[in-house]
């Protein structure tokens, strides 16, 4: 989650270096460990809340809604 806030807080100076790093990078080894370690479904709901409720509305520059 460390990882998650520090690319927020660079995703207001530079949101598409940002968004780059959290597909090429972060999000890339997540999905590894959800392929790959069965039962981690659970331990991944704060870091989907961090993401919809932190990173997003930092590389937009605004808050979105869940339809968004």
């Amino acid at each position: 989650m460390k990882d998650l806030q520090l690319l927020s807080k660079y995703a207001q100076d530079d949101p598409p270096a940002a968004y780059s790093a959290f597909t090429k990078g972060l999000s890339s080894r997540w999905t590894y460990f959800q392929r790959t370690v069965p039962d981690m479904s659970e331990l991944f709901e704060p870091l989907e809340k961090a993401i919809r409720e932190q990173l997003i509305p930092d590389l937009v520059g605004r808050g979105v809604s869940d339809a968004e």
